[in-house]
């Protein structure tokens, strides 16, 4: 499945990712997932370097929960569609807030829907959304 949106690029980083703070933008990543019914939130910060790249290290930012995830069915419109409004509360943007603390966005969600149980994976990049009128193509 091939899924593509556009926006203005401006839109992600104005509007989307525009926190008073990095410590705000991150606790609406952890608010997601408390709103996804999450009993248990692991957060791991990890540094590594990768001389070959760069001598800058590079920090890494995981929250994993037990939440509700997304099932795949349900992909497109939940995620892709900015301002989605599938919960009781909330404006549907939250999970662009990571894009006001890194660089490049990995989503993995494990959803269930009649039964079946599915696995989406993705990684969006600042880089790549914050040109003007981009087009994205996830191959999922």
């Amino acid at each position: 499945m091939t899924t593509y949106f556009t926006t203005n690029g401006r839109v992600i980083s104005d509007l989307l990712a525009s926190y008073s703070n990095t410590f705000l933008a991150f606790l609406e990543l952890v608010n997601n997932s408390i709103q996804a019914k999450a009993t248990r939130i692991d957060i791991t910060i990890d540094e590594y370097k990768l001389e070959e790249v760069s001598p800058i290290p590079t920090i890494s930012i995981t929250i994993v929960d037990n939440g509700e995830g997304v099932c795949f069915d349900d992909v497109e419109h939940k995620l892709f569609d900015i301002g989605t409004v599938s919960k009781a509360t909330g404006k549907g943007i939250g999970r662009f807030a990571a894009f006001q603390i890194g660089k490049t966005v990995s989503i993995e969600t494990v959803g269930e829907k009649n039964g079946k149980k599915t696995k989406t994976a993705f990684t969006l990049n600042s880089k790549t959304i914050s040109t003007s009128h981009t087009k994205i193509i996830l191959s999922i």
